[in-house]
Order: C-alpha cells, then sequence, then structure tokens
C-alpha cells in the first residue's frame, strides 16, 4: 500500500496491545469506530465548529492512549491544544489547526489490527 502523494509505502499502526488476547475485542470496536471519529472530526471543521473539534480530539487523546496507540493520542491533543490556546480566527491559527487535524487523521487512517 502506497500514499499517491508520495512514492513512500504507508506502515500500519498497530496498537502495543495488539498481541494481548484479552485486548482483541476492545481494539476491534476502537479500530472500528475510527472512521467515524474522523469523519466527524472533519465535519466539524469544516463548520468551524470549534467546540466539537476540541472535544473530539479530547475524547481521541484519552482513548488512544488505553489502546495503546501513544502517536494518536499524542497528535490529538495538539488538536485539542491549538483550539484551547484562543480563538481559531486568524490564518495562522487556521493553517495550523488544519494541518494538525490531517496529521491526526493520517494517523488513524493508518491503524490495523
Amino acid at each position: 500500500m502506497t500514499d499517491p502523494a508520495s512514492s513512500f509505502p504507508i506502515v500500519p499502526l498497530r496498537s502495543q496491545y495488539a498481541d494481548d488476547p484479552e485486548m482483541t475485542e476492545l481494539l476491534g470496536l476502537f479500530v472500528g469506530e475510527l472512521q467515524q471519529r474522523t469523519t466527524a472530526l472533519e465535519n466539524a471543521m469544516r463548520g468551524k465548529q470549534w467546540d466539537l473539534v476540541q472535544r473530539i480530539s479530547h475524547q481521541l487523546k484519552g482513548a488512544s492512549g488505553g489502546y495503546g496507540f501513544p502517536k494518536i493520542g499524542a497528535a490529538a491533543a495538539q488538536v485539542e491544544q491549538v483550539v484551547k490556546s484562543g480563538p481559531i480566527a486568524d490564518e495562522e491559527s487556521l493553517e495550523r489547526l488544519t494541518a494538525n487535524v490531517k496529521e491526526l487523521v493520517a494517523l488513524c487512517q493508518r491503524v490495523r489490527l
């Protein structure tokens, strides 16, 4: 699998708990919801619903750590921090938020069981 924008292969992102049989079902539920969460996040961005962007990123930050995806948690924390740091009222803050959301969504799309 390769990223159409580059010639580099997309490296799957696996949970730190992927080999734990007790986590299999829970990981499946979390991974199964990621597409819905990222779609909601992208829709909130398009609608400039900053409170919703913050809430979704906060939820992803907390949940992803518990399911063994610290990279997603760190990216979600950055999104949350940009929104919390002040109003998204100028081009610079919007660009920073957009870049952070794109990074978060890209990480979520790499998740594999």
